[in-house]
C-alpha cells in the first residue's frame, strides 16, 4: 500500500505536525518504536494525518508526544479496515499524480534542469536505482544550502541522540528538498 520507506514515512509525520501545527515534539525511542509499527502495519500515512488533524480540531488535550497518538491512530486504521471510512481512491490519486508530475517537468525549478532527464526517466519507470541516483545528485546540488543545514539541525535538536545515524539524516534532507522544491510523488 504504502510506498514510503520507513525513514520517509516518519520524517513525513514528524515534518507534518511541525509545518501543519508548529508542533516541535522531542522525538524519543518510544515515539520512534511507535511511527515505525504504525509503518510496520502499513498504516497509510494519510490515516496518521486524518487523526492528527481530528485531536488537534476536536480534543481539548496538547499533543505531547507522538505515542500519546498510538491508540486513536489504531483505531482509526481500524475504521477505515471495517468501514471503508476515509477511503483511499488510488485511481483518483494516479491520475492527479500523473498530471502533476507532467506539470513538474514542464516547469522545472532552475535548480532542477540538471536532473530533467532524470526526473523523467524515473517517472516513466519507477526505477528505484535511477530515483537513488537522482537524490544522491540533489543532496550533492544542495549540500551547501543553509536552508537545508538550519533545517536539519533544528530536525535534528528534537530527535533522541540514539536513534540518529547518516541514513536518517539524508532521508530528512531528501524529503525536506522534495517539500520544498515541489518534487511531486518522488
Amino acid at each position: 500500500m504504502q510506498n514510503l520507506n520507513d525513514y520517509d514515512y516518519l520524517i513525513s509525520i514528524i515534518n507534518y505536525l511541525n509545518i501543519n501545527y508548529h508542533l516541535n515534539l522531542k522525538i524519543g525511542n518510544k515515539d520512534f518504536d511507535t511511527m515505525y509499527r504504525w509503518w510496520e502495519k502499513d498504516i497509510p500515512i494519510k490515516i496518521v494525518k486524518r487523526t492528527i488533524d481530528i485531536l488537534i480540531n476536536t480534543s481539548k488535550r496538547e499533543i505531547k508526544s507522538i505515542s500519546s497518538l498510538n491508540y486513536r491512530v489504531r483505531k482509526e486504521f481500524e475504521n477505515f479496515l471495517t468501514f471503508k471510512i476515509g477511503e483511499l481512491n488510488e485511481n483518483d490519486n494516479q491520475n492527479k499524480n500523473i498530471s502533476k508530475t507532467e506539470e513538474f517537468i514542464n516547469k522545472l525549478p532552475k535548480e532542477l534542469i540538471e536532473l530533467k532527464k532524470n526526473f523523467k526517466e524515473y517517472y516513466k519507470t519507477k526505477d528505484m536505482e535511477i530515483k537513488k541516483e537522482s537524490e544522491n545528485k540533489l543532496l550533492e546540488k544542495f549540500s551547501g544550502d543553509n536552508e537545508l543545514k538550519l533545517n536539519t539541525e533544528i530536525f535534528l535538536s528534537r530527535i533522541s541522540r540514539s536513534l540518529i545515524n547518516e541514513e536518517l539524516v539524508n532521508r530528512y534532507k531528501i524529503n525536506f528538498l522534495i517539500n520544498k522544491l515541489g518534487i511531486p510523488e518522488f
